[in-house]
């Protein structure tokens, strides 16, 4: 279906408080003037603007009673509703009142189908169809008794469709009506039959079979729940009926009737009393509950009920919804009714879709997260990443390996109370297959998952655990490999630093290098878990980065209050006696403020350094020289991260927002409305490898020296840059600014700091975590749930600027993707078609006969420069000069003979 990979971004953009004294039945959205429509038990409605909340209009007295229901229907630009009092009243968009209708009758639900253009009204097991006519503003400003201003046409009247009131009705895209009463069951009527029916005017005696035709067919599910059917609604995408009840339940059938899901025992709900779809997300909102209503989000493609994995985002605790509302004039909102127990209060809650927005929530640690670390990529394997809290604890989320559901799940939670002071850095190691985590205590610890992430299948299903309670999977730890008769718990302790480790990175040939609060830079074999060499003094302050370059062998490292990173040279023994080993290589100097983050761009090969400067600087890892300099908007960033997949930077500043860059452009290979500038090559950007990928490759040593290394193929651009530019005139504290550094993704929704930044390029998705304790999920550029190409047009059909054939399909997704095709030996011809080819062909003759004409008038002057001596003389000549001497011989016989 086209609900495939959604993100269920939808985050409360609104709360009307206070909307009505008296209990709200019913909303409608007008998506142009951005108006929100309430009526409610007291026969007032009221008309909201969103942005601002506050209240444009009340009519009182609108109807006598409850309003029950109420349509904005985009077409003609009317706000139609029903009540109680068996009336039905027509308005403009600005509220005056066009008709106002009688229907013998209480009206308890209304609904449009843009395909007939008809009205459809359900009241005491009647339903009413009306067919809807556009009046012009000149007259709308008319009397609205005088009945050429009347837009509402009565078509046919039903009755005894249901043997009780008709609580619930809908029209599919193909003009199919569905109706759901509290006598549960569900009848189907075909549009096509109103459309045949002569339309007349509400006041006209009403008939309930027109004169000269059939009584209107439909269908009847019998029992379709077992309780009363409650609400009615429409799945556009597939094509499916939806159906609530007071039974508890949630139903999808297909529009023959045929039952495809049924989702119930909702936690806490006895009864449905709403029920929607939401375009934006592919899913299913269900609303009711005992005394307090509650908020269930249903996923159609598990089917699943994803509630739990939403909640976060969506705010559903702090609101007690009892109705829900989807207009079909915007696919990104969601309306919901709030009641929550106080008589003279009753609120109005508005959800929107934002692609920016927060995908999930995970919410598992007690106190901040420090770290984010992804497992490498392994195969189909579903990615994984760990969560590591400064209490000391290490969680393991795995992503739904099931490509119809996407959420993430713990999996594993790793105790690690014995650490003094909490854990402040992690890495994965690929040695070792476990965590490597840097605490606070100044030891560095290593964790191996209970079950090794190499040992799940593709699918994500873990292997089977010890037959008893408390027995550990029988398996070799990796660990184990390297034995010297020391306690396994010794062993995956290393300690040597002095205060806090704050960085941990693993290096190559069983190598991990650490750097913390003692200003120095300790190398470890991973084979034995002992410190192989250290760098003291490496930095005068505490050390806060360290990021590693496998392609060229070297580490760089940033230090508080230092505006400079230092390069190391990591390759070698690691032998304090010997000149191999880690050497300082140099230093990237140029930012006058302190650098707070440092990065290794592997599909570009340069550095990239963030500093309270507000500036990003681009350097070449060769000359060690500043090749761009971009400020940016914003404070300090507190973390960073590379996005290989989409060629972006992610940063995350003080303001709690993580902004995201794209290299290109800062590079100066794009300009500010994303185009390639002259040789930029786009392949280099669209580099489907992910960050294991990048690892793996970085692996790969330089076999030449820096000095030989060859240069780039002719033909072939050369990714990383080899020369740093002439020397510039400082502009912007101090430092030549190349341009401003714009981002093209602003992520909001932290409380507090963020510490850690990861990308997941399996799932096209971020994670981020902070100060707040929340891991959140972000949807990345590429990801599919950001297209609008995922979600139908559901703009009605005939309104400015829809196409109607597009959008009146009523037709599954299978279908919509697979259209039938007439073939062209009996399509019939396009007669602008034939206009243009015909005109093309007069085209084509005319340049033919005007090239016969000028080739005929060339020949008529040669034959008359013949004819005289003197045209002889030089056209002999001329063949001659041709190197036609052959042919020239009988002209030249001819002058001399003449």
């Amino acid at each position: 279906g086209s609900s495939r990979g959604r993100g269920m971004a939808l985050e409360v953009s609104r709360v009307l408080a206070g909307a009505h004294d008296d209990p709200i039945l019913c909303i409608a959205y007008n998506a142009v003037r951005r108006e929100v429509w309430t009526g409610c038990q007291g026969g007032k409605i009221r008309c909201w603007e969103e942005k601002t909340g506050e209240m444009v209009q009340e009519v009182s007295g609108a109807h006598k009673g409850w309003v029950t229901a109420m349509e904005y229907v985009r077409r003609h630009d009317y706000l139609v509703t029903c009540g109680v009092d068996g009336t039905m009243v027509c308005r403009t968009e600005k509220g005056k009142e066009l008709q106002r209708v009688d229907a013998r009758g209480a009206l308890f639900c209304l609904a449009y189908g843009a395909r007939r253009d008809l009205l459809v009204a359900g009241g005491r097991g009647t339903i009413s169809v009306f067919r809807l006519v556009t009046i012009n503003t000149i007259e709308r400003n008319k009397d609205p008794g005088d009945r050429r201003v009347h837009p509402v046409r009565l078509v046919c009247t039903v009755p005894d469709v249901h043997a009780d009131v008709i609580r619930g009705v809908a029209c599919d895209a193909s003009g199919r009506i569905f109706t759901g009463s509290y006598d549960r069951s569900v009848c189907v009527f075909d549009g096509e039959q109103f459309e045949r029916m002569r339309a007349r005017d509400t006041d006209e005696p009403a008939a309930n079979v027109p004169r000269g035709g059939d009584p209107p067919r439909y269908r009847r599910w019998a029992n379709a729940h077992d309780a009363a059917v409650s609400v009615v609604s429409i799945d556009p995408a597939n094509a499916w009926v939806l159906t609530g009840s007071y039974d508890g339940s949630c139903k999808v059938w297909t529009h023959e009737g045929a039952q495809l899901m049924n989702f119930s025992n909702f936690p806490g709900v006895d009864k449905v009393t709403g029920l929607c779809y939401s375009p934006a997300t592919g899913t299913y909102w269900a609303s009711g509950g005992k005394g307090r209503g509650r908020v269930n989000v249903l996923d159609p493609r598990s089917p699943l009920n994803v509630t739990e994995f939403v909640r976060g985002v969506c705010g559903f605790g702090d609101f007690a919804v009892t109705a829900l509302h989807a207009s079909p004039n915007d696919r990104d909102r969601v309306f919901g009714v709030i009641a929550d127990g106080v008589p003279t209060r009753h609120d109005v809650v508005v959800w929107r879709f934002e692609y920016d927005a927060t995908f999930r929530v995970l919410r598992a640690h007690e106190d901040w997260v420090e770290a984010l670390v992804r497992v490498p990529h392994r195969g189909g394997a579903p990615e994984e990443v760990y969560s590591v809290g400064s209490e000391g604890t290490v969680l393991r989320w795995r992503a739904s390996g099931d490509v119809s559901t996407d959420v993430w799940t713990k999996e594993e939670s790793i105790d690690g109370g014995d650490v003094a002071g909490g854990m402040a850095c992690a890495c994965f190691s690929a040695d070792l297959g476990a965590l490597v985590t840097g605490c606070e205590d100044g030891t560095i610890r290593i964790w191996e998952p209970s079950v090794s992430p190499d040992e799940n299948d593709a699918d994500g299903c873990e292997s089977e655990p010890g037959s008893e309670a408390g027995d550990e999977p029988e398996k070799e730890s990796r660990l184990e490999e390297h034995l010297d008769g020391e306690e396994t718990w010794l062993r995956k302790v290393m300690p040597g630093h002095q205060g806090r480790v704050a960085a941990v990175a693993e290096l190559w040939d069983h190598t991990l290098a650490s750097a913390g609060a003692d200003g120095t830079i300790r190398f470890w074999d991973l084979q034995t878990r002992r410190e192989a060499h250290c760098i003291p003094d490496a930095h005068e302050n505490a050390v806060h980065s360290l990021e590693r370059c496998a392609l060229r062998e070297e580490i760089a490292t940033a230090a508080q209050g230092e505006d400079r990173v230092k390069i190391w040279r990591a390759s070698g023994s690691y032998d304090p006696d010997e000149e191999v080993g880690a050497r300082l290589v140099g230093e990237l100097t140029g930012h006058v403020e302190a650098v707070t983050a440092v990065k290794w761009c592997e599909w570009r090969e340069l550095w990239v350094t963030a500093s309270n400067d507000r500036t990003f600087r681009l350097w070449c890892p060769r000359a060690l020289e500043t090749t761009r300099c971009l400020k940016f908007r914003g404070d300090s960033i507190t973390a960073m991260a590379l996005d290989a997949s989409n060629g972006k930077v992610l940063a995350a500043m003080t303001d709690r927002k993580v902004r995201v860059f794209d290299l290109a452009r800062m590079e100066g290979r794009k300009d500010k409305h994303g185009n390639w500038i002259d040789d930029g090559v786009k392949g280099d950007e669209e580099s489907d490898g992910g960050e294991g990928d990048q690892i793996a490759e970085g692996e790969k040593k330089a076999t030449e020296a820096e000095e030989d290394a060859p240069a780039a193929p002719e033909g072939k651009e050369q990714s990383k840059v080899e020369e740093p530019p002439a020397p510039r005139v400082p502009n912007f504290a101090g430092a030549h600014v190349d341009d401003d550094a714009e981002a093209d993704h602003i992520f909001c929704g932290h409380v507090d700091l963020i510490r850690a930044i990861v990308c997941a390029p399996g799932k096209g998705q971020y994670m981020t975590a902070g100060c707040d304790g929340d891991v959140r999920v972000w949807l990345a550029p590429n990801n599919p749930n950001r297209t609008s190409l995922t979600v139908p047009n559901f703009v009605e059909p005939g309104s400015e600027g829809v196409d109607e054939d597009s959008t009146d399909r009523g037709v599954g997704e299978f279908e919509r993707k697979n259209p039938l095709v007439v073939p062209r030996s009996i399509r019939a011809p396009d007669p602008a078609a034939k206009m243009i080819a015909r005109q093309l062909e007069e085209r084509e003759r005319m340049d033919a006969e005007e090239a016969e004409r000028v080739a005929r008038a060339e020949e008529e002057r040669r034959e008359r420069e013949m004819s005289t001596r003197v045209g002889r003389m030089l056209r002999g000549l001329q063949d001659e000069s041709m190197g036609r001497g052959g042919e020239a011989e009988p002209a030249k016989e001819k002058v001399r003979a003449g």
